[in-house]
């Protein structure tokens, strides 16, 4: 909500946030069990699902953007998708940043992205989507790099170690998940945030 008070001056009212990001979760459990990411899976999914159908695409999905809102134990988890701030509207008469730049964070970024590809779509997000769900599961990252080039190159190339090496009680099913959400061909990827999901 916002306005202006009698006086003149402006205001903005956002909505008060209790819990903890998803990244807070993640360097403080390290690794999370499928059972406990599918609740979260499911929030960002439909947070993700809401905004594609409204033709914004992310761009910078990460845990630190993902908030877990509980505001007491016996509550429900609400999940929310935070920073907007370089998403992308993909409508034909609108673009909300320049062609060949590339913003966001490097380590959740697809491949089209860093290469600055001009036409964007919502399989960025279930990317990002993908490699959230590799780090939460395996406690490390799946490109891990000195040099933020090399980390660009191993991007580039999808050369992630297989998740069961850093994990090996994960089922495969949910591995496979993980590798199709994070493949690099876009085409080989879920649709969209919803199918992930499912």
């Amino acid at each position: 909500t916002y306005g202006k008070l009698p006086d003149g001056r402006l205001f903005l009212v956002m909505e008060l946030l209790e819990g903890e990001t998803l990244g807070e979760r993640m360097r403080r459990e390290r690794r999370l069990d499928a059972s406990d990411l599918a609740p979260i899976v499911a929030g960002v999914a439909a947070g993700l699902e809401a905004a594609h159908r409204a033709g914004v695409i992310h761009r910078d999905l990460k845990p630190d953007n993902i908030f877990l809102a509980q505001p007491s134990a016996d509550a429900p988890l609400q999940v929310k998708l935070l920073d907007f701030g370089i998403s992308k509207v993909y409508s034909n008469e609108t673009r909300l940043t320049r062609t060949g730049q590339v913003l966001g964070t490097p380590r959740y970024m697809a491949p089209e992205q860093l290469s600055a590809e001009p036409d964007l779509d919502a399989r960025v997000d279930v990317y990002a989507l993908g490699v959230i769900l590799y780090e939460a599961l395996a406690g490390s990252p799946p490109f891990v790099a000195v040099a933020p080039s090399d980390l660009i190159v191993a991007i580039l190339h999808g050369k992630a170690s297989p998740l069961r090496s850093l994990r090996p009680d994960v089922a495969p099913s949910i591995e496979s998940i993980v590798s199709r959400a994070m493949a690099r061909a876009r085409d080989a990827r879920f649709a969209t945030a919803k199918e992930l999901a499912e």
